[in-house]
């Protein structure tokens, strides 16, 4: 098989005659405007000016889910406006007050996994946070009552991601994140997007299915600097993926030659080019089919 890769890509290909997806779940704070309340995320107020003290139990995990929704708040000071990587997500806090209102929080939102089998995941989270994410003996993250690790630290003067590991800690149907926000002092609030992604375990592939043409949608998304895309063939033949600016210039060719039938993967390197919105095409078969991404650096 010949297959020519653009400078920006590394491709692999998958060896099964299953159609592959990943599916991605977007949650994110504040779903309103300033001044309502977050019908998403509900909480569980902690200690004025200072973190949890105690490991969280499963009796404060049901509190977070059974609390008060977030209040939806204008960035304070020398908060951060938005998050570049998700301009829908605002600041929320435990009150709708000013300087030395609103403080440290457990929040939780709930969302729904499709996938009945799952396999590996990986959650991006984009925030920010006054003060931190985690202190003493809880971490920042939390999914279905587990600690997340590496996902602790931050502030609110710009925007943090932290890149986590999660295989093994989702389920198919209702799953719960809980962030742990702490104020140190002064006012408090977070704002965050969380994007995860979920591969299908082996379960999932069905050797039987038809081959189909697909192009799925990249992740993560926004990305810096290098985003996945996975892709379909319904039979072997020439295939070409290309990415355009939005003016129609082509700025890299990820794939040019010949293919199998079946599910292959490419990673796309926005190094060198400028933020902004970019087409990805993939032509195979007489078909055609063109999705949108983010570069955000």
């Amino acid at each position: 098989m010949a297959s020519i890769l653009g400078r920006a890509a590394v491709l692999c290909l998958i060896g099964t005659t299953a159609a592959f997806a990943t599916e991605t779940i977007t949650v994110r704070s504040g779903n309103g405007n300033i001044g309502e309340f977050d019908s998403q995320v509900s909480r569980l107020a902690g200690p004025a000016d200072t973190g949890f003290a105690n490991l969280f139990t499963a009796a404060d995990f049901e509190s977070a889910r059974q609390g008060n929704p977030g209040c939806i708040i204008a960035n304070h000071g020398a908060w951060i406006s938005t998050l570049p990587a998700d301009p829908q997500a605002r600041w929320i806090s435990t009150s709708f007050g000013g300087a030395g209102e609103g403080g440290t929080a457990l929040y939780a939102v709930e969302f729904t996994v499709s996938t009945a089998s799952i396999g590996s995941s990986q959650l991006v989270l984009h925030y920010a946070v006054d003060n931190t994410l985690g202190w003493g003996p809880n971490v920042g993250v939390y999914l279905n009552e587990l600690p997340v690790a590496g996902s602790s630290g931050g502030g609110f003067g710009g925007q943090f991601q932290h890149t986590l590991d999660v295989s093994g800690m989702l389920q198919p149907g209702s799953n719960w994140l809980y962030i742990n926000a702490v104020d140190l002092g002064g006012p408090g609030g977070l704002i965050f997007s969380a994007q995860f992604g979920i591969e299908p375990g082996a379960a999932a592939a069905t050797e039987d299915l038809p081959l189909a043409f697909e192009l799925a949608p990249n992740w993560p998304n926004p990305f810096n600097p290098s985003t996945r895309i996975d892709f379909s063939l319904a039979d072997t033949g020439p295939a070409r993926l290309d990415v355009y600016s939005l003016q129609g210039a082509r700025v890299a060719q990820l794939v040019n030659g010949m293919l199998s039938g079946g599910s292959h993967s490419v990673t796309f390197d926005g190094t060198g080019l400028a933020s902004g919105i970019y087409i990805y095409s993939l032509e195979a078969g007489g078909q055609r089919e063109s999705r949108r991404m983010l570069l955000v650096k």
